[in-house]
């Protein structure tokens, strides 16, 4: 066993590589070993598995197995892990309440771990003793090399040894399964039939994915079963690091690296995991002109993205002694932080140098002028009002840090400053994190007025600037809103925080059919408000059941809402991108609209339509621009214009109308259509007066044409009346232009839906509405197709803020769909595993797995292995039944 001296033979993903044809080696004896730090690749590590050395490595080669195991394959979690089919390491019955930790090196916390802690020697004698066949163990047949076994079991792979873990001609079988067995049964370990998705751990059904599937994937591949975290939560624990990256912090970079995971791991075990979820988000900072001055990584529960992050991190640059400090502090700020008012967020500042400006003493500062007197303290002011749970710690490196960090704490009373060192940073991070929880903890909240409420929900991903609908003025409207709404749908679960007492509105905002509740979504991170009709609140407050009619009336109230936004922000983002070169056009935004289906009711309701809060100055009051019938606000009739060109845009097929929100974000529109089939899908709302709601808006509301209307080509209504331009009417509606360079305007996002504000001249030159977050994230991680199984690109920092992070290549989506080539056994329609096989005198399609699985099948009377002579019928191969055709003649 010289596998430390053929390092670069080694399969870097051994015994859970995915590859039918690697010809690199893959022994058993390396599982939970890093193959990646051994062939110099550290880079790539994921930090889940054992870092050896070469030396290393071969004193742990010397040491003593059990069943050709050694400790250091064994995972430390055993019967506690959540992932056994994906998990690098081995699992066996006699390693269970063990700690594996313990014997492998020394367990940290003998006086709180729960598990036993006895001698390896002791296991091995309780192992031998539980699964002792035929009197001997795999040691003893690969000392002696003596023992009674079938001949086609693979000694080698039962001491661990085996090199050919894919190619093997031999049975693949762990020790234990031998126990109790007459051989006849035993089944190799590595042949598994396509029913079962080994990349994700899925049973492909012999339907299509449905989007639940999609999801379940979803959590437990990428997302490491977060939501399914957070949908139990009772606070979510935000972990923010901000770590200086120049040259001079490369020992602190090091310990940052191998220890930040661990932290968060170990802080993970000592809370209840029901009632917390840990996010960890990393900002990585150097000094201006520096390349790669600024870096980072999202709040997320997968401390594998983050330790993938911080691996690609280099110690370097810097020039002068300050850094941007404030830049990267400005960057933490902008991070996707919870919003649920009982979240905890802990900052850590790791830094050996001061931000510029009049932050320090003496030192050499090229940026001087760059940061001004009172700058650092206005961040510090944000961060100490962003939060009621807010704990900020400094780490002292050096002196230089002194004057920055007390001037941090004039406006961040509470900020913490640490002296420390690489070695003692772990322990004094965890104490931290204790610290921080247990405060919280005491301080006394109102929850009695809110409930949680656990739920699925069905939003749409915001759209693209890309999508514009007037890229052809020949196709159907219509149809063409029903595709984008198909390929934008994203489903998922939740937790929802629900405020039980009804938002008190100003009498002029209240709404006519619905009361107003706040909720925020765990998930989403987004506060939201929901809207409830008046007589369902009646009949909850009465508690009697609804009428059959309520219900139907609740049900299309819901679908009308949703249906109505989306075509909303259709035609708004369209209108945007009509108007973006138009100076003074009003840049209109609507809210997100969102679904859901609750576990447990609220107000009598399972369902419920949500839209996105807008959570603006106050100073920005609601305003009603027209409504639905006649009145348009005179001072800024301008907003007419894109009720006129939602009308053009959709082929005449409808109209909206009753324009009114908060500054330029808008909510509630009233659609007036034409178009039967859009009746239809809003319900036959009584608000929509089909034909006659569009005279009234040609006639009365919108009677001439605003010089907006010309600028886009918008052709006059054949009965609207038309003047002259030199009329007094024209010349006077014209003069309501309110948007100057110096206004501010509010956009949202069109990937992620956070809301900024602009300068109107900024919002012009920027002819984007993507935010400064989202258009700095230039690093996709890798993810794994469960099509394909291949790896594709996926840009996390975007997609998790949107609620779904995409569980196939853009090839697969494009290009596999069912009825096309199915695997005729796990109806798998993937076209790079499909392939058309000759079975005797057909073609039949079989995937990739399939053909493996066949390929190793055997006749159960001759042990021959199959032919492909005949089709194995889909109830034969789900049970590993073959009979060749020589048998079934000799019958």
């Amino acid at each position: 066993m010289n596998y430390h001296q053929r390092i670069k033979e080694l399969c870097p993903f051994n015994i859970q590589c995915k590859d039918e044809v690697c010809n690199f080696l893959h022994p058993r004896c390396l599982a939970g070993v890093c193959i990646w730090c051994l062939q110099n690749n550290k880079e790539k590590c994921d930090g889940t598995l054992l870092n050896l050395s070469n030396k290393e490595l071969r004193s742990y080669l010397q040491q003593q197995k059990i069943n050709g195991v050694f400790a250091m394959n064994l995972c430390k979690k055993q019967n506690q892990c959540e992932d056994k089919q994906n998990c690098r390491f081995l699992h066996r019955k006699w390693a269970e309440g063990i700690c594996i930790q313990d014997i492998i090196d020394e367990c940290s916390n003998t006086e709180t771990c729960q598990l036993q802690h006895v001698s390896w020697e002791l296991v091995k004698k309780e192992a031998y003793a539980q699964f002792n066949i035929h009197n001997t163990n795999p040691e003893s047949i690969e000392n002696t090399g003596n023992h009674k076994l079938p001949d086609n079991l693979c000694i080698q792979y039962l001491t661990g040894v085996c090199e050919f873990y894919t190619s093997c001609s031999k049975i693949h079988v762990d020790w234990e399964c031998l126990k109790n067995s007459s051989y006849t049964d035993i089944r190799d370990t590595r042949r598994k039939s396509c029913l079962f998705e080994q990349s994700t751990s899925i049973m492909v059904q012999s339907e299509k994915f449905t989007r639940s599937d999609v999801a379940n994937a979803y959590f437990d591949k990428i997302y490491t079963n977060q939501i399914k975290k957070m949908v139990q939560k009772a606070q979510v624990i935000d972990v923010l690091f901000i770590i200086d990256i120049t040259g001079s912090m490369q020992r602190w970079l090091t310990s940052a690296k191998s220890n930040i995971h661990k932290i968060i791991e170990e802080f993970q075990t000592q809370i209840d995991k029901k009632k917390n979820i840990v996010r960890t988000a990393i900002v990585a900072y150097r000094d201006f002109g520096d390349e790669d001055n600024m870096l980072y990584r999202e709040f997320t529960s997968d401390t594998k993205i983050i330790f993938e992050f911080l691996n690609q991190l280099q110690a370097k640059g810097g020039g002068d002694d300050p850094e941007d400090v404030i830049g990267a502090l400005e960057k933490g700020f902008r991070l996707n932080i919870s919003k649920d008012v009982e979240s905890v967020l802990c900052t850590f500042l790791i830094c050996d140098n001061p931000c510029h400006g009049p932050y320090h003493e003496n030192l050499q500062d090229e940026h001087f002028d760059k940061v001004k007197k009172g700058d650092l303290e206005k961040i510090m002011q944000k961060y100490f009002n962003l939060k009621k749970f807010n704990f900020f710690t400094c780490y002292k490196i050096t002196d230089a840090t002194d004057l920055m960090f007390n001037k941090m704490q004039t406006t961040f009373p509470t900020l913490k400053i640490t002296v420390s060192t690489p070695d003692d940073f772990k322990q004094q991070v965890i104490f931290s994190l204790q610290q921080s929880l247990k405060q919280s903890e005491t301080k006394t909240s109102n929850t009695q007025q809110t409930q949680r409420i656990r739920a699925n929900f069905s939003k749409s991903k915001p759209f693209e600037m890309s999508n514009s609908l007037l890229k052809d003025n020949n196709i159907d409207y219509w149809k063409n809103f029903q595709k984008q709404q198909e390929q934008n749908s994203v489903e998922g679960e939740t937790l929802l925080i629900i405020n039980k007492n009804q938002e008190i509105l100003p009498e002029k905002d209240r709404g006519q059919l619905c009361q107003i509740f706040k909720l925020f979504d765990v998930v989403l991170n987004r506060n939201l408000v929901l809207k409830l009709p008046y007589y369902i609140i009646e009949s909850y407050n009465k508690q009697k059941e609804l009428s059959q009619k309520e219900n139907e009336d609740y049900q299309l109230f819901i679908k009308k809402r949703y249906i109505s936004l989306l075509i909303a922000q259709q035609l708004a983002d369209s209108f945007r991108q009509k108007t973006q070169s138009i100076e003074g056009a009003p840049p209109i935004f609507y809210v997100s609209p969102i679904i859901y289906e609750l576990q447990t009711p609220f107000m009598g309701v399972t369902k419920l339509f949500a839209e996105t809060y807008i959570d603006l100055p106050n100073f920005c009051e609601w305003k009603k621009y027209t409504n639905n019938t006649k009145y348009a606000d005179q001072d800024e009739y301008y907003y007419t214009s894109f009720s006129h060109y939602s009308y053009e845009a959709t082929q005449g097929k409808l109209i909206i109308t009753d324009l009114q929100g908060k500054n330029n974000i808008l909510s509630d529109p009233s659609i007036h259509t034409i178009d039967e089939e859009i009746r239809e899908m809003l319900g036959y709302d009584e608000t929509d007066f089909k034909e006659n709601g569009v005279l009234l808006f040609f006639q009365q509301q919108h009677r001439y044409c605003h010089n907006f209307c010309k600028k886009l080509n918008l052709k006059p209504f054949q009965d609207c009346q038309e003047l002259s331009s030199n009329s007094n009417n024209i010349i006077e509606i014209n003069k309501s232009i309110s948007w100057g360079c110096d206004d501010v305007v509010y956009v949202i996002c069109q990937v992620c839906g956070e809301f900024q504000d602009l300068k109107y001249d900024d919002y012009l030159k920027k002819h984007s509405c993507t935010c400064d977050n989202c258009l700095e994230d230039k690093e996709p991680i890798l993810l794994t197709c469960i099509c394909c199984r291949k790896q594709f690109k996926c840009f996390y920092n975007q997609e998790v803020k949107v609620g779904k992070i995409p569980s196939k290549c853009d090839q697969c989506i494009s290009k596999c769909v069912k009825g096309n080539l199915e695997c005729v056994y796990c109806s798998c329609y993937c076209e790079s595993r499909v392939n058309n096989k000759q079975v005797g005198d057909d073609k039949i399609a079989i995937c990739n797995e399939g053909v493996r699985f066949l390929n190793a099948l055997k006749c159960s009377k001759c042990n021959q292995l199959y032919n492909y002579e005949v089709q194995i019928t889909a109830d034969d191969y789900k049970i590993s039944v073959y009979v060749c055709k020589n048998c079934k003649q000799l019958k």
